[in-house]
């Protein structure tokens, strides 16, 4: 399954699916997502952003549904998982560099529905 969303970057209305792996680094769970333009029948997907970053030194209370979003290299992450019901926040940030990650909760059964067999 698809979903649709407007990048954020420049305005295009973009089509794309999750990517749900594990980090070799501490087995944590890796969430990318990949993208096409929608009315662009000649594109076709490809990388477009890490949901998560690995961070396996730092305190997680479950790595198969919690997480740390990349914010330093997507910082409208957030206002999307939040708003279309893909993770919430739990309050707690992780330290790396000069970037503060935010740890979140997924909703992996819902981002499951929207990724593709086999990518």
């Amino acid at each position: 399954m698809i979903f649709e969303f407007k990048d954020p970057w420049d305005g295009w209305k973009n089509e794309g699916f999750f990517k749900i792996g594990r980090y070799q680094d501490g087995g944590r769970i890796a969430i990318s997502i990949y993208a096409r333009r929608k009315d662009d029948p000649q594109d076709f997907f490809q990388p477009y952003c890490s949901v998560t970053v690995n961070l396996p030194n730092r305190d997680l209370a479950n790595k198969d549904e919690f997480g740390f979003v990349d914010v330093n290299n997507a910082p409208w992450l957030e206002g999307f998982l939040t708003s279309k019901g893909f993770g919430m926040p739990t309050s707690r940030f992780a330290t790396s560099g000069f970037c503060n990650y935010p740890e979140y909760f997924f909703n992996i059964q819902k981002m499951k529905y929207y990724r593709l067999e086999g990518v």
